[in-house]
């Protein structure tokens, strides 16, 4: 018996999913991923991974994540990337705004999500189903243009939940 025999071997679970529910975030990472085939288009192209930071409740410190891709559109949809740009911002930037995005600003912004819960391949993971916008005066908003009629946090978690 050699000493590496001797080391005591830690064997770690995978994170625990976050329970669905509304969660005030921060923005604290954007990682451009490496190229890779989309199964659906079977085209190649790259992502943006989205690191979110829970800042508030009994959630506080844990992560979330999101995979978008680095496209901004309003028409027919809103792309997720505008999606957390508006939130973040605040407000429904311009398509004539598009090309002064800069990614790093993001950074340290906080926004909140609508987290739902999907089970894959035998593992539960978060998914993010919305992102939610901070009024300045302390109300929230949902994205207008993503949605008819304006709902807030509540509504949006009550709707998907239950």
């Amino acid at each position: 018996m050699n000493d590496l025999d001797n080391i005591k071997i830690d064997i770690s679970e995978a994170p625990k999913p976050l329970p669905q529910d509304v969660y005030e975030v921060k923005v604290t990472n954007i990682i451009k991923q490496e190229p890779r085939i989309n199964p659906f288009t079977q085209a190649e192209e790259t992502r943006l991974k989205f690191e979110f930071m829970v800042t508030a409740g009994k959630e506080k410190g844990k992560r979330v994540f999101a995979s978008v891709t680095p496209k901004l559109s309003t028409d027919p949809k809103p792309s997720n990337l505008y999606k957390i740009w508006s939130a973040c911002e605040v407000r429904n930037p311009k398509p004539t705004e598009f090309n002064q995005l800069h990614l790093s600003k993001l950074i340290g912004k906080t926004l909140k999500v609508l987290v739902n819960q999907v089970e894959k391949n035998d593992r539960i993971f978060n998914n993010i189903e919305s992102y939610i916008r901070i009024e300045k005066d302390g109300s929230e908003e949902s994205n207008k243009e993503e949605k008819e009629d304006t709902k807030s946090a509540d509504e949006l978690a009550e709707e998907i939940f239950n």
